[in-house]
């Protein structure tokens, strides 16, 4: 590798790292984020294929948006749950 990828390289893993900081404070809302979150939803149905029913605890939202999409685009019958730890409270998601 010669020094201009490496010059390349490293330019970008620095751009990458500012633009992971400047997200830092919405970055829930981000489809990437949500795209990750979605892999939990994903593992929880190959554990677990004749679920009926799956509980998400809920702050900014990207980790039930995730889990929700891939439970939901895979299995529409299975019910998703929310709950706000704060506030005690469990709802259900549509």
């Amino acid at each position: 590798m010669n020094c201009v990828n490496k010059i390349v390289i490293l330019v970008l893993f620095v751009i990458s790292v500012v633009m992971l900081l400047l997200e830092i404070e919405c970055s829930y809302d981000h489809p990437h984020i949500i795209a990750g979150h979605g892999t939990m939803g994903l593992e929880i149905i190959e554990q677990v294929p004749d679920l009926d029913a799956v509980l998400v605890p809920v702050g900014g939202g990207g980790l039930i948006a995730g889990v929700a999409l891939a439970i939901k685009s895979l299995h529409p019958g299975v019910l998703v749950y929310v709950s706000w730890t704060s506030s005690r409270r469990i709802h259900r998601y549509r």
